[in-house]
């Protein structure tokens, strides 16, 4: 099977950009959908993220665009736009223009443009790079066919995960995205046959998951130790709303539960079964995980983002005991057997096809 490499300019050009950026130490997802409500907004050609200091993090978003008309003062103003919308640090416009009047605006406009001569240089280094997949070949390798139900399903949960680092950057979008880490390492064990999509898919929303957990722990930086814990085990308990959202939650829940019933009996234990089911999590897991980890989170993203698409496959018992600690402290979360997980041997059908068939 042949995968799918960029069919167009623009989107070579943005995985060149992304490469570069991977390069200069930002963690990078490319085409994140904006959704709004149940609408999609657009997608964000490239999303950038840093981990710049223990009490700083910088968000940003880059349009790119390789036309021959590329309308860069447009474009200028779009990404500014964006960010302001998505409440980010600063924006970046990749353009084919070298005009000097364009230049200027930008400045005007705080956006940081990156023209003409600076793409030349970046296609002349990164566009030979062949070591990891681009999305394309990863979306394809994803879904082998139209008629792959399994792969469309894949693929739209991890399009869903990736737009929450557009918006979902708090506790509701860590318990979203540990939802997904979940069902991908589900699939390792369910479809044998397609382990490897399935571990690269786990390796990927692992690594959005640490992202959105090192910006969220950014509230509470500031705190002791002991105070840290508590708000990381009462948000990936109760969500961003914390223990009292969640009570609040309930009663609203018990109280149309008894608006249907005869007496007080149905709703005081359907609020009581609410808060036994939050109170069962095992949530300290991870809280202890994150709360030791939490200078380490950023960098094990970028590893975990690198080992979903770099062509050269890692097994998950080929890798590091840090990043074999992350996945363990994910599978003991959900209750998983660890040695079961680990001992799981890719199936050597897969080994050679798709990947070992791409030319490049």
């Amino acid at each position: 099977m042949s995968l799918s490499k960029p069919s167009d300019k623009g989107q070579k050009v943005e995985e060149i950009l992304r490469e570069y950026f991977r390069a200069s130490g930002y963690f990078v997802v490319r085409g994140a959908r904006y959704v709004h409500g149940n609408a999609d907004v657009t997608d964000v050609d490239l999303w950038l993220y840093q981990r710049a200091s223990l009490f700083n993090r910088q968000r940003l978003n880059v349009d790119a665009k390789s036309r021959r008309v590329p309308q860069a003062m447009e474009r200028v103003l779009w990404a500014k736009g964006l960010q302001v919308c998505l409440q980010l640090d600063a924006s970046v416009v990749a353009t084919m223009d070298s005009r000097e009047a364009v230049k200027q605006f930008a400045e005007l406009q705080r956006v940081i443009l990156l023209d003409g001569h600076f793409l030349s240089r970046l296609k002349t280094k990164y566009a030979s790079n062949n070591e990891r997949f681009s999305d394309e070949e990863f979306h394809a390798l994803i879904r082998s066919s139209k008629s792959d139900r399994l792969g469309v399903q894949w693929l739209d949960r991890l399009i869903l995960a990736k737009s929450r680092v557009l918006s979902d950057l708090d506790f509701n979008g860590c318990n979203s995205l540990l939802a997904d880490v979940r069902y991908f390492a589900d699939q390792v064990r369910a479809v044998p046959h397609r382990q490897e999509v399935a571990l690269r898919s786990l390796y990927f929303t692992i690594s959005l998951f640490l992202v959105a957990l090192d910006f969220t722990m950014l509230d509470f930086a500031f705190e002791d130790k002991q105070a840290q814990l508590k708000r990381l085990v009462d948000g990936l308990r109760f969500g961003t709303a914390g223990a009292s959202g969640a009570a609040k939650i309930f009663a609203l829940a018990s109280n149309l539960v008894g608006a249907y019933a005869d007496t007080k009996a149905p709703q005081r234990e359907f609020a009581q079964m609410l808060k036994e089911q939050a109170r069962e999590l095992p949530v300290e897991i991870i809280a202890e995980f994150a709360l030791k980890s939490s200078r380490a989170l950023f960098d094990l993203a970028r590893s975990f983002e690198n080992f979903a698409y770099q062509r050269q496959f890692q097994p998950a018992q080929s890798l590091s005991p840090e990043h074999r600690a992350v996945l363990g402290a994910a599978l003991d979360f959900f209750g998983m057997d660890r040695k079961a997980f680990f001992d799981v041997q890719t199936n050597s059908s897969q080994n050679s096809s798709p990947i070992a068939q791409i030319s490049v």
